[in-house]
């Protein structure tokens, strides 16, 4: 579990459960605390969003204000606790679930997903308390979204989603949600997964067999595109990209996430930010009304099967075969360091080093920053730090400075 990765309330939450259970003088720090701490925190939304889901908020509280009481108390452990197998087991589930969308970080939002599909003792407390109703019809006050996102899983998405209709659990808490099912696509996994070209056109493919399977199903879709900033995340001009869904996959709303790295360049301005949300509205509009028949596109279809076909097979040649340029991270050299003693240290070669550097040279200046094309991390020595973009060339010097040290390759 990252816990370096847990959102600043999410950190504070658990802080504030590790203190609960110390206070409690419990043995480990359990689910019952942590959900606790969560629905204690005034500004921190956990409340709030089991609320408009649904539960009684103040009946999870009270019991899990008794399920702590029952707690195993233990005597002398001295200030330190470790945390519970169970709650371990959950944590893990959110990071996994963090990860699959891309998050940077983890919210306590994706914690009270994985409680809500708990088969203990704190996720029976939600379920009584009202996020499920169970019974021959059970009826959900959360929605499950299921994440399409690696190649395979977007080809199977259509007999996933067919499956999940045909139960009928299912239909009876689509239909307690206003006969709306969800469904998210990634982009980063699929990009990583089968390129860029085979992604977006296996997305296209995807969504465009959802609608006939929702159709089927009488079920209405909404999707809920999981994109990033950069391109190889999914991102782009959101107008263009809503307007270039398949016909019939905009039924007048959809959702979508705004990374971090574009945010402010969106939004921080006030006038911008509603430029970019009418922008939105507008391409929902229009993509709503298109309603073109597929067949019309045929030709174009067969084309683009062909193109992704040859681009993923040249992908997965370049990813397998190792031929993807080595990453390049800075470092400063330390007196004594020669070309050599790098190359030998970082798996590379003191040609590759020069190449990085602009060097005409084999002279190294002490104290100076160089890029190393990484082939591996050293075991020991100093800090490696992965600067943002590559350093530029560093020329070389005039006469040998006194703090130079000559390779004796």
């Amino acid at each position: 579990m990252r816990f370096d990765k847990l959102t600043t309330k999410f950190q504070q939450a658990f802080a504030d459960a590790q203190s609960m259970a110390l206070g409690n003088d419990n043995g480990f720090i359990e689910t019952q605390h942590l959900l606790s701490a969560l629905l204690a925190q005034e500004d921190g939304g956990t409340s709030s969003l089991l609320s408009r889901a649904g539960v009684a908020v103040p009946k999870v509280k009270s019991a899990l204000a008794q399920s702590i009481a029952r707690l195993p108390k233990v005597e002398g452990q001295g200030g330190e606790i470790g945390v519970s197998r169970d709650l371990s087991n959950l944590l893990n589930l959110t990071d996994k679930e963090a990860v699959k969308r891309g998050d940077q970080f983890i919210a306590s939002e994706l914690f009270l997903l994985a409680l809500a599909g708990d088969k203990g003792e704190v996720g029976r407390m939600l379920k009584e308390a009202g996020l499920v109703v169970p019974g021959e019809a059970p009826v959900s006050r959360l929605q499950i979204v299921p994440l399409f996102e690696t190649i395979g899983d977007l080809r199977r998405a259509p007999g996933t989603m067919r499956a999940w209709f045909a139960l009928p659990e299912a239909g009876s808490m689509v239909a307690s949600l206003g006969g709306v099912q969800e469904v998210m696509l990634g982009y980063s996994d699929s990009n990583k997964d089968g390129g860029y070209v085979t992604s977006n056109w296996e997305l296209y493919k995807a969504e465009t067999e959802l609608v006939a399977v929702f159709r089927e199903a009488g079920v209405r879709l909404r999707f809920f595109h999981g994109r990033g900033g950069t391109v190889g995340r999914g991102g782009g001009p959101s107008y263009d990209a809503i307007l270039a869904q398949p016909p019939g996959s905009v039924q007048g709303e959809l959702r979508l996430t705004e990374q971090g790295e574009v945010i402010a360049s969106k939004y921080a301005n006030r006038d911008i930010g509603r430029r970019n949300l009418e922008a939105l509205l507008a391409a929902t509009v229009r993509a709503t009304l298109d309603e073109a028949p597929r067949e019309e596109h045929a030709e174009y279809h067969a084309a683009m099967e062909e193109i992704s076909a040859s681009a993923m097979a040249a992908y997965r040649g370049l990813v397998e075969a190792g031929l993807l340029p080595p990453p390049v991270v800075a470092y400063r050299v330390r007196p004594g360091e020669t070309l050599s003693t790098l190359a030998a240290r970082f798996g590379t070669s003191a040609n590759a080093i020069r190449a990085a550097n602009g060097m005409r040279s084999s002279f190294l200046r002490a104290g100076r920053r160089y890029s190393i094309p990484l082939r591996r991390i050293p075991e020991e020595g100093q800090p490696i730090v992965v600067p943002p973009r590559r350093l530029p060339p560093t020329a070389p010097p005039a006469e040998e400075p006194a703090d130079a040290i000559r390779s004796v390759e």
